[in-house]
């Protein structure tokens, strides 16, 4: 499990490796890859507080890996994705990429924690 750290309205790229032992081909060959970030795994992927990006839509893939070298993605975070229905409190996120791969096979490729952390500072 991976801990990544951001602040609350944090915008750009956050790299994310996706080991090799996960993958069972390049990550150009999947199907489909999902980033999901959400308060609690009972979560829908749509509920408020749920932040999910995929290829084309916020995932570039930087390094395509393969069985033997890993892959990495970069997930594009807008300053609305952690602003617009999260708390203004530091909070955790449980997030996870999955992959459907080259056969149709579904399988979580790494997770962990996200802890968005919020400004100190409240004036404007």
């Amino acid at each position: 499990m991976l801990l990544l750290t951001i602040n609350k309205s944090d915008q750009g790229p956050l790299p994310i490796t996706i080991p090799h032992a996960a993958l069972t081909g390049p990550l150009s060959g999947y199907q489909s890859l999902w980033w999901t970030a959400k308060l609690g795994y009972e979560n829908l992927d749509n509920d408020p507080g749920s932040i999910q990006k995929t290829v084309g839509s916020g995932i570039t893939i930087t390094t395509a890996g393969s069985t033997s070298v890993d892959g990495v993605i970069s997930v594009a975070l807008l300053a609305a994705d952690t602003t617009t229905s999260l708390p203004d409190n530091n909070i955790s996120l449980v997030w996870d990429v999955k992959g459907k791969d080259a056969n149709g096979i579904e399988n979580v490729l790494t997770s962990g924690l996200l802890l968005v952390q919020a400004h100190a500072t409240k004036a404007s």
